[in-house]
């Protein structure tokens, strides 16, 4: 289509010449008459003239040229993509070769092998299909007939459940060898169970399109893994409730005086071994532990959160004028979470799970209930300040009230000592450790 339109081009272009012959042609005698006449052209009229009478020529030679150079050029494509066609033929052939062999594997103990296999295979079918796309794209730009590769798309849809099983099957081994006898501490409790469910679901899937084709043996190896899926499922609550985030030592302490035995996972201890002392006999017993855990844990990050957002925050300490000194700014959203962050620390003060924490607690409620007075006091010291300062920076007042202004003067020394210590160290923890004099 490409080509057909250059040509289309081009032929527009040769009949635009023969018009511009026309015109020039229409034009002849006028000149002739004006040079009978000894008249003389000036320059640029003289230029566009003979402009006029070459780009005729000029141009229909270019286009002629073009045409002949393209006619070539669409000879060798056309019979460069032959040959190319001809060659992919083969590549066809031999992928789906390669294919019906990978079909052909039934024996599981073999897994890794064939996974490897199945994987080689399909990523020759993507790169045939790619391949069938641009040799389409190339014929369109020739103007040629498209080729009807379809039956690649239908080789990828056929061969798709094979790859699916054995990538499932390999990968299934793979993670069930880390998840029993690789470190319980490497686990994650929640990606195993995602790991599990997903396989499950695509190995059901696969034996049901395994036996709507009649494949009684590949039908019998998705059966076959799907059902050790399905028995490894009665562990994941097991995994989970080892691999808890907020089981602490106290946490394992207990358990071991309950199940009459030690449990302290080290970075030896596996699944198996858990499996192998029996713990999925005392699985409620676990699950009560660790739901307790869980709840602990709870407040546990709420005070890790809390302290971290504590302990970064700062007063935004500003010059003040031309006083030499400065005033705090307190933010409307560190006096809202002030006030959160106390109410927050009084309900967890009530919760049933807050034993282990305590004298946490108690040691954050007192230090931002102080902050929060120490603050409160602060700003209005400092409303006052501001109202007094420029008062008594004044000598006539100082005179007429030096009883006044000397007390003034007391209290403008304390605060500036004060301020200036925030300014170097504006953690907002320490503003009741500033000096207070």
């Amino acid at each position: 289509m490409v080509i057909l339109y250059i040509r289309a081009v081009l032929y527009m272009l040769q009949c635009k010449c023969l018009c511009l012959g026309s015109v020039a042609a229409y034009l002849q005698p006028w000149y002739a008459a004006l040079e009978s006449m000894r008249y003389l052209l000036p320059d640029d009229e003289t230029r566009d003239k003979v402009t006029g009478q070459s780009w005729q020529v000029k141009l229909l030679r270019l286009s002629e040229r073009t045409l002949e150079q393209l006619d070539v050029d669409q000879t060798k494509y056309a019979d460069e993509l032959t040959a190319q066609e001809e060659d992919f033929a083969g590549k066809i052939n031999s992928v789906a070769m390669s294919l019906t062999n990978a079909q052909a594997h039934v024996d599981v103990a073999k897994v890794d092998v064939v996974a490897a296999e199945v994987a080689a295979v399909d990523k020759q079918l993507r790169a045939v299909q790619r391949e069938a796309l641009q040799l389409n794209t190339r014929q369109a730009l020739l103007g040629q007939p498209l080729t009807d590769y379809s039956h690649i798309k239908m080789l990828i849809d056929m061969f798709d459940p094979f790859i699916q099983f054995w990538t499932a099957a390999a990968s299934w081994k793979a993670n069930y060898t880390t998840w029993m006898h690789g470190p319980l501490e490497a686990l994650d409790g929640e990606a195993v169970e995602k790991e599990v469910t997903a396989a499950y679901k695509v190995l059901n899937k696969i034996g049901k399109v395994f036996a709507s084709r009649n494949l009684g043996r590949m039908t019998a190896n998705a059966e076959n893994v799907r059902n050790q899926v399905e028995e490894f499922k009665t562990l994941v609550p097991l995994v989970q409730a080892l691999r808890n985030p907020g089981m602490r030592a106290r946490h394992w302490d207990q358990l071991s005086s309950e199940l009459g035995q030690d449990l302290h996972p080290d970075k030896a201890y596996t699944l198996d071994k858990a499996v192998k002392q029996g713990l999925m006999n005392h699985l409620d017993k676990l699950t009560r532990v660790t739901d307790v855990a869980s709840k602990e844990h709870s407040i546990e990050q709420a005070l890790d959160k809390l302290q971290r957002e504590w302990e970064g925050a700062e007063l935004n300490v500003l010059a003040y004028r031309d006083t030499g000194t400065y005033i705090i700014k307190l933010e409307e959203s560190m006096s809202q979470q002030l006030v959160d962050h106390i109410v927050m620390l009084q309900s967890m003060g009530f919760s049933p799970y807050r034993k282990p924490f305590e004298e946490r607690l108690a040691k954050w409620d007192t230090t931002l209930n102080l902050v929060s007075e120490v603050l409160e006091q602060w700003i209005a010291l400092q409303r006052t300040w501001m109202y007094l300062e420029p008062i008594f920076s004044s000598e006539d007042i100082t005179q007429q009230l030096p009883l006044e202004g000397k007390r003034f003067a007391t209290v403008d020394r304390t605060w500036r000592k004060t301020i200036d210590a925030a300014k170097r160290n504006p953690g907002v923890l320490k503003v009741n450790k500033l000096p207070a004099e």
